[in-house]
């Protein structure tokens, strides 16, 4: 009776070790993987970094100007060409047939269905 129960208790302890060897190579092979995750997360960090440094020079309002100056012949802005509002109310648009002024609609027009205010 004693052989039996020390023969299960070895094959239970040998069975425990193989799950033990497993789990423990599982558990390498994920925390490489976190590791790989990880060093990605840097170098992305790095390279976002990188593209906002690069934004902010590719954006800067003096290199922006000398760029409109050089390739589109802009420059600053005139006192002449500023306008009032009052010559705008001159102007009328193209086709106003099908327009219909915003207190001249009924209330629920334009709404589908699902739509809600």
């Amino acid at each position: 009776m004693i052989r039996q129960t020390t023969l299960f208790a070895l094959l239970v302890a040998a069975g425990l070790s193989l799950v033990l060897f497993s789990v423990k190579y599982q558990v390498q092979q994920l925390e490489a993987e976190l590791t790989g995750i990880e060093r990605g997360i840097v170098s992305e960090e790095r390279a976002i970094h990188v593209l906002r440094a690069e934004w902010a020079h590719l954006n800067e309002p003096g290199r922006l100007r000398q760029l409109a100056e050089k390739h589109l012949g802009m420059g600053p802005v005139s006192a002449r060409q500023m306008n009032s509002f009052d010559g705008l109310a001159d102007r009328q648009p193209a086709a106003t047939s099908d327009l219909q002024p915003v207190a001249a609609r009924p209330a629920d027009a334009g709404l589908n269905r699902g739509d809600k205010r």
